[in-house]
């Protein structure tokens, strides 16, 4: 994106930055509580790795999030015997 610095954006909260010098890569992320550096380099392979296994972490926690619980067996609870509600009547008066 255009600005001071530039940066490639891997999705809404994650971007990587280049460095004043332009050899070195920051992959980071945005968090409510400040940036998160997630990687650092002045190689690309290692900048390429993070960003995978960012991006892997990110869909296997967008397929847990859509997966609906399948709903448990409905066990046939045993009723406790019911007793005749005659005798406290016959009882009671």
């Amino acid at each position: 994106s255009q600005g001071d610095t530039p940066r490639l954006w891997i999705d809404v909260v994650a971007h990587i930055v280049m460095g004043r010098d332009k050899r070195q890569y920051r992959f980071v992320q945005d968090t409510r509580f400040g940036r998160i550096v997630l990687a650092e380099s002045h190689e690309t392979a290692v900048i390429v790795d993070a960003v995978t296994d960012y991006v892997a972490r990110r869909m296997i926690e967008r397929e847990r999030a859509m997966v609906v619980p399948s709903e448990p067996k409905a066990e046939v609870a045993e009723q406790p015997p019911r007793r005749s509600r005659i005798w406290p009547f016959v009882l009671g008066f």
